[in-house]
């Protein structure tokens, strides 16, 4: 929203009818999805997570922190915590990840998904526990 020349206060009014569709559209089509406002210590409000966890994969619905909270290992231990949910449950975790996003791509690779099927501009990402280590480091 930097770029839009519109006013602060319409830029955040935008923003909030963004999230309000948004979060009604989650909670309408994935139900029994948690949903998880991300508070940082010293960021704040970072951002948000849905997750709906149904065997036999759990699934990652969106995903998505504020720049400022970005590389700084918050993602990481959201997507960790999801790993570890799932494996205690016997379980996997998929996702769908802009084609275009190649940050989120390779922080999901480095967290041992493996990309699978590509459906137009999204791409589907898997990981599989590995009983012997669990979720990667």
């Amino acid at each position: 929203m930097a770029l839009v020349p519109w006013p602060e206060l319409v830029k955040r009014q935008f923003m909030e009818q963004q999230f309000a569709l948004q979060h009604r559209h989650y909670v309408t089509h994935y139900p029994e999805a948690d949903f998880w406002a991300i508070e940082h210590r010293h960021h704040g409000v970072s951002g948000n997570c849905y997750l709906l966890r149904t065997p036999p994969e759990h699934l990652i619905v969106h995903i998505s922190l504020f720049p400022r909270a970005r590389n700084g290992g918050l993602g990481s231990a959201l997507i960790r915590q999801c790993q570890a949910q799932a494996m205690a449950q016997g379980c996997g975790v998929r996702l769908h990840v802009l084609q275009s996003n190649t940050g989120a791509r390779r922080l999901y690779e480095r967290l041992g998904f493996v990309a699978g099927g590509d459906e137009g501009a999204h791409l589907s990402m898997r990981w599989t526990p590995r009983p012997d280590t669990g979720p990667v480091s």
